[in-house]
């Protein structure tokens, strides 16, 4: 098992949709605590789920603390836990840690 792995996109405008059974904001520091079946699709059509997701909007970061599952176009990965990165500078990046599964799809 790998320990931790990264992935990156270039990308100048950035989408998330998110849903949970349970989700908490709080405006004055620009996030949102996420609980309980969560998925989030970003601008790549990547599908994440974990049951906990923490959002700053102000440091363009999401962390996931709990068990994260991912399906993308070029195959699937579970992990420990995750931090995305996001900005117009930087494009996108996320890293998973606290061992990492990954199953690429070859044609």
């Amino acid at each position: 098992l790998a320990r931790k792995f990264k992935f990156s996109h270039q990308i100048s405008t950035f989408a998330f949709n998110f849903s949970s059974d349970f989700a908490s904001l709080n405006l004055d520091e620009k996030n949102i605590l996420f609980n309980g079946n969560l998925s989030l699709k970003n601008s790549w059509g990547t599908l994440i789920k974990t049951e906990e997701l923490f959002a700053d909007f102000e440091k363009k970061l999401l962390i996931g603390p709990k068990k994260i599952t991912v399906k993308s176009e070029f195959g699937s990965l579970s992990s420990g836990q995750m931090e995305y990165f996001y900005s117009s500078e930087l494009g996108e990046e996320i890293f998973f840690t606290n061992g990492v599964t990954v199953e690429i799809f070859v044609d």
